[in-house]
């Protein structure tokens, strides 16, 4: 190998572009200062997101907004807070002289840059990423100093010619892959930033809803008994610019037994309240509770419990109570709007990775992990969700998973996955369960976010094509893989169930349910529709929200 001051880069791609700018000083030391200021360019980006530094918004310029240059990006706090000044102060030379090399001033028709500046340009480069890769990290770099005698002295006329159309050719290379980079790294980030747009809108909007989210008291009203209905006290109140009521009563079941129901619309309204022939409305909370009705009979003379009536029927006990249950059902889904605020605070607690597999050409995935970053390696779980299948599912990256049997108890090393709107949801009800682990698997192992397909493939009608349910990780033969996973649960982890409401599925889904989830005497949770059909955590459709918004509240509920 020949030297070069840039060795400590071999194996990255940033060794042949400084070699070559290092080779063309003796040649055209104004190609090596132009090269050297899209080296730069093409760095900072990659810096912005190696570091975490946020990447800033375009900026404006004669009223257009246009993506940041390489000057600007050195000049961004964020960047300042982790980079050296002297380092800074040698970049922004560096850049300054590339920049009069590759574009001229506007009446000079060409600005040379003579070969000492192009050795400080090379210099200046070289101690940056010293810097930069001792900051991240990389060992044995310590004493490296640039070497002036390192840069090639053969001039143009002392080269053959095969060794300066190889320079040109490197030269046009390197050029052609750094300006591809750079198109890349912002297209990418026009991408963020119209990401970075809609969740800020979106968290904008939220944050407007969870100001609304305050209860407010319109009004209350109570019912006397009538037969062997006990009489009800009930509040009508606001929640999110929407009608609620809450109806508070006793019921005789072995024992007075109290219950509540919280329903949208008004009380009045209903089926209930008009069965009663004593009706009082329109009455003001605070004066029911402070026992101004207190001598109306919710529940008459004639029931065995009329003489603890001032322990279990009086208007100014229950509507005290009532006020707390509003109070606690309100309060979980003002905290589910607020974990709503943005994928990025899940992103900095949880992290995601599958264990993905190939078999005949198509990928599958037979689990994922959804953990605290604050868990440690071999923490049990506190949750085990079962879903349909992993959607479209895939590894951050382009990784080609490797090939292995349906009936190979361990498939492949988990790798980081990028979540999506379901991992997000089950990553919201763990944040409120200050759960650090959760299992997920599915009822089929293949990654297809088309469900009609998914369906197609394990059922014909009435008939389930049996030849596939080998993709299954509740399949009989695959049952130690399963007994596995069951193994690494907490004692008392729940199965969670999210796998869908398609009646097509409903003998797979019984089967499952009632020969592989009943037995292990787990509490079971989810949004159940019937029996065996359970909703998905995040429904597509749009006209879903609600139930999107109140499905972590109903299994926050399950779990009181």
């Amino acid at each position: 190998m020949v030297e070069s001051n840039f060795e400590f880069l071999v194996g990255t791609p940033y060794y042949k572009r400084l070699k070559t700018a290092e080779d063309l000083v003796p040649i055209d030391s104004s190609l090596t200062g132009s090269l050297l200021r899209k080296v730069l360019e093409a760095f900072l980006y990659q810096v912005y997101n190696d570091k975490e530094i946020e990447f800033p918004e375009k900026e404006n310029y004669k009223n257009k907004a246009r993506p940041y240059s390489g000057a600007s990006l050195l000049h961004q706090d964020p960047f300042k807070k982790v980079c050296p000044d002297r380092i800074i102060k040698k970049l922004w030379n560096c850049y300054n002289l590339g920049n009069d090399a590759s574009h001229p001033g506007e009446f000079i028709e060409e600005i040379e840059i003579t070969k000492e500046e192009a050795c400080f340009m090379l210099e200046w480069t070289h101690d940056y990423w010293v810097w930069y890769l001792r900051d991240t990290g990389t060992p044995n770099l310590k004493g490296l100093k640039f070497d002036k005698n390192k840069i090639p002295t053969k001039t143009k006329a002392q080269l053959t010619e095969e060794e300066y159309s190889k320079l040109l050719l490197n030269k046009d290379e390197v050029t052609h892959q750094l300006n591809n980079d750079i198109e890349e790294v912002k297209k990418k980030n026009d991408e963020l930033a119209l990401e970075n747009a809609a969740l800020k809108k979106s968290n904008e909007n939220l944050e407007s809803l969870i100001k609304k989210s305050e209860v407010v008291y319109e009004s209350a009203g109570l019912t006397e008994q009538i037969g062997l209905v006990w009489g009800r006290v009930y509040i009508n109140f606001k929640y999110r610019n929407k009608d609620y009521f809450a109806v508070k009563y006793f019921k005789d079941e072995a024992g007075a037994t109290e219950k509540h129901q919280i329903l949208e619309g008004r009380f009045e309204t209903s089926w209930l309240y008009t069965y009663f022939n004593r009706q009082h409305p329109k009455l003001a909370v605070p004066l029911v509770e402070q026992g101004e009705y207190d001598h109306l009979d919710l529940l008459n003379k004639d029931t065995v419990y009329y003489k603890y009536k001032h322990k279990y029927g009086t208007p100014s006990i229950l509507i005290k109570q009532l006020k707390v249950d509003i109070g606690n059902e309100m309060d979980i889904k003002t905290e589910y709007l607020a974990s709503l605020l943005g994928t990025d605070v899940l992103n900095k607690k949880f992290n995601y990775s599958g264990s993905y597999y190939k078999s005949n050409g198509v990928n599958y995935r037979d689990q994922l992990i959804i953990k605290g970053n604050d868990a440690g390696f071999d923490v049990a779980a506190d949750l085990l969700v079962v879903m349909i299948n992993p959607g479209g599912s895939k590894a951050l990256g382009s990784i080609d998973y490797d090939e292995r049997a349906f009936l190979d108890e361990v498939k492949n090393d988990f790798v980081e996955c990028e979540p999506d709107v379901t991992q997000y949801q089950i990553s919201r009800l763990m944040l409120h369960q200050n759960w650090r682990k959760a299992i997920v698997i599915n009822l089929f192992d293949i990654c297809d976010a088309n469900s009609k397909d998914v369906i197609a493939r394990y059922v014909d009608g009435s008939k389930i094509k049996l030849e596939n349910l080998q993709e299954s990780i509740f399949k009989d033969e695959r049952r130690r893989e399963l007994d596995k996973i069951f193994e690494q649960l907490s004692d008392k982890a729940p199965i969670l169930i999210g796998w869908g409401t398609n009646k097509d599925l409903l003998r797979i889904k019984e089967s499952v349910y009632d020969k592989v989830l009943v037995p292990t005497a787990r509490k079971i949770l989810g949004d159940k529709k019937e029996d065996y059909q359970y909703y998905h955590p995040w429904p597509r459709e749009e006209h879903n929200e609600t139930k999107r918004l109140n499905w972590v509240s109903k299994i926050i509920k399950q779990l009181k």
